[in-house]
């Protein structure tokens, strides 16, 4: 991909980060009750730090995406966010990310994760095991998630897709004065995937995340380098 189309996606990321907190509005989580604040914050667990799909053929991965859920009150909330991955061999990926979240003032998340692939007979087969961390820091509080994946898919020249189930351990801290006391919750999710190949350099993935509650859309774009030979 050219330097300019790189520049021309960047500045759209740009574009629809800025718009997050306008398109969300300013009241998530919601505060008016307890019950409503965790259900926010389980929505969120869904986006805050989905697996990689897989890039074996690669050393290094740079992506863009936007995740989409409806809030406890059924609002939109839109999450930009930057992630890079190393792919130090066909078997294991890592990676960090950043994330903006809506809120009155600048709210963020980083997060990071491992995931290792196990070996099948077929080998078009795909089967493995993750462990990931992410932290929301929010408008008075902090959302605090440990995660463990399991990864069973199929990968072809160019489709690739599968499931991932998540067991997911949230801790959160509320600031004192807002009559919510600190928490803890486990989170069961399923994340159907699939991603499609581009030109061998790139690849866009769609993920579904869902649990009882509800779901979530996430779109990524990644540009993969250091092809192997």
């Amino acid at each position: 991909m050219s330097l300019i189309k790189i520049k021309n996606t960047c500045a759209i990321f740009i574009f629809l980060a800025s718009l997050t907190s306008i398109l969300a509005g300013t009241d998530f989580p919601e505060w008016q009750d307890r019950s409503r604040f965790q259900a926010d914050l389980r929505a969120a667990a869904r986006v805050t730090n989905i697996p990689n799909h897989g890039g074996g053929d690669h050393f290094l991965g740079l992506s863009l995406s936007l995740a989409l859920f409806p809030s406890g009150s059924g609002e939109n909330i839109m999450v930009p966010a930057a992630r890079v991955s190393l792919y130090p061999n066909p078997g294991y990926n890592l990676w960090v990310q950043f994330a903006q979240w809506p809120g009155d003032r600048p709210a963020f998340s980083v997060a990071t994760g491992i995931q290792i692939e196990f070996p099948a007979e077929q080998r078009a087969i795909r089967q493995g095991l993750g462990l990931s961390w992410s932290e929301i820091i929010g408008n008075a509080y902090i959302q605090r998630d440990i995660s463990a994946h399991a990864l069973y898919g199929r990968s072809g020249k160019s489709l690739h897709y599968g499931l991932m189930l998540t067991l997911d351990l949230q801790h959160v801290i509320v600031e004192d004065g807002h009559g919510i006391p600190d928490y803890d919750e486990t989170i069961f999710q399923a994340l159907p995937y699939i991603s499609w190949m581009l030109f061998e350099t790139s690849k866009v993935s769609l993920s579904i995340p869902m649990d009882k509650d509800g779901f979530a859309l996430d779109l990524s774009y990644e540009w993969l380098f250091g092809k192997r030979e």
